[in-house]
């Protein structure tokens, strides 16, 4: 069986436009293709930058973390340790984080001088979602107390259960160990001011009975020396009585015998 020519241009025509749509669809598929390998290579750049961002945020926030002179926790609502940084482990007299997080496994029981300080903790956090200055005295592993002050916060998921608890935590031992000297120091400068204003009162009192004495040796001088003036005639008026009484007597002698010659 022979084909004719009209037939071989007819079937040579009809394989040309299946050759051209289906050169065109492929062309289009291939820039759709290159669209898409684009695209993918930029979200494969822009999530390559994303990881390196955060990368570097972890490192940035790891050496905050690791070289912080405060200590920084976090901790489970049923008073465990999730983390802690070198300075935490360090505070309470660790070795090391993981030593810590192995051996403190009740916080309320094993780190707080008085437990129910955790419940107090616990109770403002709830609260308030965060506690400022939050002091009390803790054990250290060696058993030795201490002061410190805690700043913390809540983080709840989106349902608003309580995940965990995350702060910072200060050694103030020092600052308290100043603080209670100068309430001693106050205490004791309040007793000699005390002392010293019983002093001044006794020396007001001994002042006014001095002057007191001194007023009465005054008027003891006074009436010795009026005395003194009022015996000095008196005196005189005694010694010379007799001498003044013969004086008297010749006197009137003298007059009786001028009398009788010379009537």
């Amino acid at each position: 069986m022979f084909l004719s020519r009209d037939s071989l241009l007819n079937s040579s025509a009809s394989w040309v436009e299946r050759y051209k749509k289906v050169h065109k669809n492929l062309v289009k598929r291939t820039r759709k293709l290159k669209i898409a390998n684009h695209e993918v290579a930029n979200q494969i750049a822009e999530r390559k930058q994303v990881e390196k961002a955060l990368r570097q945020a972890e490192q940035k926030y790891r050496n905050i973390f690791e070289n912080a002179v405060e200590g920084i926790f976090q901790t489970t609502p049923d008073g465990r340790y999730i983390a802690c940084n070198p300075a935490l482990a360090q505070i309470y007299g660790y070795e090391s984080p993981e030593q810590l997080l192995i051996s403190l496994t009740d916080i309320g029981r094993q780190l707080y001088v008085e437990p129910h300080r955790r419940y107090e903790f616990i109770k403002q956090l709830h609260s308030r979602d965060c506690v400022a200055e939050f002091e009390s005295q803790v054990y250290r592993q060696d058993g030795r107390i201490i002061w410190i002050s805690e700043n913390a916060r809540v983080v709840r998921d989106d349902d608003g259960t309580v995940l965990y608890y995350e702060g910072f935590v200060t050694d103030i031992t020092k600052r308290k160990a100043t603080e209670a000297a100068l309430l001693q120091s106050e205490a004791q400068l309040k007793i000699k001011a005390q002392h010293l204003e019983l002093a001044l009162h006794q020396l007001q009192q001994t002042q006014s009975q001095l002057m007191h004495n001194d007023k009465m040796a005054n008027l003891g001088q006074l009436v010795a020396g009026i005395a003194h003036e009022i015996n000095n005639p008196v005196n005189f008026v005694c010694g010379n009585l007799i001498p003044a009484t013969q004086y008297t007597e010749d006197l009137l002698n003298l007059l009786k015998l001028y009398a009788k010659h010379y009537p």
